[in-house]
């Protein structure tokens, strides 16, 4: 195999990797390691009023996880679907800033709506990461290496969930429960996570339609997308 493919697919695996990972290591930190302390110091011990004749106390972080879940359940069929069409940069890119925005939302909210907002929107914005990375990597591979390749897909991902939740309630019994430290180490994860979407250039491009081969194939305008 050329040199030149062989490193511009290292380079690739780089970086899906550290985004990846990253992603992961964020949203074990933040929704498994870290929630539970913030719902328990930003209301009161008696809990907060959800709705009327309903109120919570640690089971806000509950909802918070299940709210993240089913946000990124349902978007994650569109966001492949985007991903065949504009490839996988800007659906990657842009569901990466959103989940970087809306951390800050999570972490500092005293309103309980607003941080089940949060973490609501921070589902959306994490819908494309597995269909990005998967699009991504298996472009131009043999199906023979479809094993492998989501056997390193899957290892990026548990092994960023699984040490997130560890750091995440190593950092709140180290710090004491500093505010500081708790609120900005998952926005610098994220921002790392952000940064290598964009470095290096394009993840690759959309995936070409049938209609559209026939088209090129005929001298006709292609399909937009």
């Amino acid at each position: 195999m050329d040199q030149g493919v062989v490193s511009g697919r290292k380079n690739l695996f780089l970086r899906l990797s550290v985004i990846l990972f990253f992603a992961e290591l964020a949203h074990g930190m933040l929704l498994y390691g870290i929630i539970v302390d913030l719902v328990q110091r930003r209301f009161p011990q008696e809990g907060v009023m959800l709705l009327p004749g309903w109120v919570v106390k640690e089971e806000l972080a509950g909802l918070c996880l299940a709210i993240y879940t089913l946000a990124e359940l349902m978007f994650k069929v569109p966001a492949g679907h985007w991903v065949d069409h504009r490839g996988p940069d800007r659906p990657l890119r842009t569901g990466l800033l959103v989940s970087l925005v809306t951390v800050p939302l999570i972490i500092l909210s005293k309103d309980p709506h607003l941080m089940l907002l949060g973490a609501f929107l921070h589902g959306a914005g994490a819908s494309p990461i597995w269909p990005a990375v998967i699009s991504s990597w298996t472009r131009g591979r043999s199906a023979k290496e479809r094993g492998e390749i989501m056997g390193q897909i899957l290892t990026g991902w548990m092994a960023g969930l699984g040490l997130g939740v560890i750091a995440g309630k190593f950092l709140v019994a180290l710090t004491g429960r500093a505010e500081l430290v708790v609120t900005y180490t998952p926005v610098a994860l994220w921002a790392i996570t952000v940064t290598a979407s964009f470095w290096g250039g394009s993840l690759g491009e959309p995936v070409p339609h049938p209609e559209d081969e026939e088209r090129h194939a005929s001298g006709g305008a292609s399909r937009p997308s």
